[in-house]
């Protein structure tokens, strides 16, 4: 039953637009706000109007950006747990998993040490492409939010036929992709045992 829930809630979040995603956060956070008589979450612009040391501008800041971050892991959780839920559905039933439960060790040592470790491979090329989307590809995340960030400015700089800036912007994104596939093939010489880098 668990695993029939777990599949109708990502499926349910990954069909959902952004948009609705940010749109009931912020619905939610109202509510909140208005039950506990405090204003625990901001989400209208990157920050309110705050004097004094550093500590209380900076606290600031990470309220207004609590909702954005919630709104971009919740898609990202959703789509990636289904993915890995089916990574391991396949690796469970591999031979080289069933040989380690055949000489003695324990499901749990067989799951983790054998098992997730392979599945964690093609996750990671996923995830690789995915952190660049983040910087400069959350531009519906920053226009509910108030956040003014690249993927706004992209989107900004496509309409007013800016091509420096748009071009600056792909490159950015190249850049940050690039690393990030570089530190996903040092994390795969870790995850699996056969690649290693001379």
């Amino acid at each position: 039953m668990s695993d029939q829930l777990f599949t109708l809630w990502s499926l349910l979040i990954i069909s959902t637009p952004t948009a609705v995603i940010a749109v009931v956060t912020q619905i939610l956070a109202t509510k909140a706000n208005r039950a506990t008589g405090w204003e625990l979450f901001e989400f209208l612009g990157e920050s309110g109007r705050h004097s004094g040391s550093w500590i209380s501008p900076f606290l600031d800041r990470l309220q207004h950006l609590l909702l954005p971050t919630l709104t971009l892991t919740v898609l990202g959780v959703a789509s990636f747990s289904r993915y890995q839920r089916n990574l391991m559905l396949d690796t469970l039933n591999a031979d080289y998993v069933r040989t380690a439960r055949a000489k003695g060790l324990r499901r749990r040592t067989a799951v983790f040490k054998h098992a997730l470790r392979t599945a964690l491979i093609p996750t990671g090329t996923l995830f690789a492409i995915g952190i660049p989307s983040i910087f400069v590809g959350a531009t519906f995340t920053e226009v509910l939010f108030g956040w003014h960030g690249m993927g706004e400015y992209f989107i900004t700089s496509i309409t007013n036929r800016d091509y420096p800036v748009i071009m600056g912007t792909i490159l950015l994104y190249a850049v940050f992709l690039v690393i990030a596939n570089l530190i996903v093939d040092l994390v795969y010489a870790y995850l699996d045992p056969r690649i290693r880098y001379d």
